[in-house]
């Protein structure tokens, strides 16, 4: 994916990077100029996966971003090129719906969160309900078809009714594509001190299973298939980035915070907008984290990113590329599961079972392990 720029975005669950876009314009140059860059392998990656996180722009800037934009993602760009927004339902007004679709923007992802107002605010979120359906319909008014829509579910104060209530508005607009994420209390955010500090509590986990198999259900019957852990889509509509992450595939990420997975390396961009900027002035990378895995902890990432496909993992692409096949080279964790029906292995594919991928985060911890 291609990392931009993102709107200050300090939510009470989130401590993700962010710096507000109107005021950092030149990015998108610098962007454009690493892209040109780094030449036939940023080519690749930038118009083969352009996707750009969290990105919003204001009115006044609309052409200027909209072009900027373009010249970033042209290269070798064609009609199957998937170039997706994250958008926040409270910042898209007309002239934002259409200049993503001038960019040349094909899928929009929407932080809606919940459809009430009261679960918004515990989250910190500062759009009201029904802006995510008035978002939506600008969005097709643009001709932005491909939108999916992000729930999350064990709120503080959420139960089974209200988080239904949600599902059936989020599918009632007809989006082809829904995740349902659990909420984590990440540290360092106001929700987490608020639990820390006893003015919230976790939603019990019976609950919270309850809730996962009331989004398996309600996306089924919207004709959305369940196809990783957290995600469901229409035919044709998965989420191409994100299946390059699971099917542990490279990409390239450019801008503060940014991750990239290349030559068998990762690397995660340091996330200081001016340091990044400062270091392309001088002509050198960015200050970055870097982690080359080899051997059983390459196999082992691989193997746990996969099973978190519904469709689980290819023995004999995975012995290809590996050199060895999944199961005989992790027994202990996959056959133990197996013998428990939470893991199925067949003479093709091993997979999570459907019944156990609420407890996926389980067995992927101990094919970790036994690296």
């Amino acid at each position: 994916w291609l990392w931009v720029d993102s709107e200050d975005k300090q939510v009470q669950f989130s401590n993700a990077f962010g710096c507000h876009i109107p005021a950092k314009p030149k990015l998108f140059s610098e962007a454009e100029k690493v892209a040109s860059g780094q030449g036939a392998q940023a080519a690749k990656f930038v118009s083969d996966h352009g996707f750009v996180d969290d990105l919003f722009w204001t009115p006044a800037a609309s052409q200027a971003y909209s072009t900027a934009l373009s010249n970033v993602v042209k290269s070798g760009r064609d009609a199957r090129t998937e170039f997706t927004v994250e958008t926040n339902p409270g910042t898209v007004d007309p002239a934002v719906a259409e200049v993503l679709a001038a960019a040349g923007v094909n899928r929009v992802a929407m932080g809606a969160q919940s459809f009430l107002a009261r679960e918004l605010a515990v989250l910190g979120r500062t759009h009201r309900p029904a802006d995510v359906g008035a978002a939506l319909a600008r969005l097709r008014a643009a001709g932005l078809e491909n939108v999916g829509l992000d729930l999350i579910y064990g709120i503080p104060g959420q139960g089974l009714r209200t988080w239904r209530a949600s599902l059936t508005a989020a599918l009632d607009l007809g989006v082809r594509h829904l995740s349902c994420y659990a909420l984590s209390f990440e540290p360092g955010t106001p929700l987490q001190a608020d639990l820390a500090a006893g003015r919230v509590a976790e939603m019990d986990e019976s609950l919270q299973r309850a809730c996962y198999d009331a989004a398996i259900d309600a996306a089924a019957r919207a004709g959305l298939g369940h196809y990783e852990v957290s995600n469901f889509a229409a035919a044709g509509s998965r989420c191409r980035h994100n299946l390059t992450y699971w099917r542990n595939e490279p990409y390239l990420g450019i801008g503060p915070a940014a991750a990239s997975f290349l030559d068998g390396a990762r690397s995660t961009n340091a996330a200081d907008l001016e340091g990044y900027l400062e270091a392309w002035r001088r002509g050198q990378p960015p200050p970055a984290r870097q982690e080359r895995l080899t051997g059983r902890a390459a196999m082992a990432e691989a193997l746990m990113l996969g099973l978190r496909l519904t469709e689980g993992v290819e023995r004999g692409e995975f012995a290809a590329r590996y050199g060895q096949d999944p199961v005989a080279a992790f027994p202990g964790s996959l056959r133990r599961y197996e013998q428990m029906g939470a893991v199925e292995v067949t003479p093709d594919r091993v997979r999570i079972a459907t019944g156990a991928m609420f407890v996926s985060d389980a067995i992927l911890a101990e094919v970790l392990a036994e690296a």
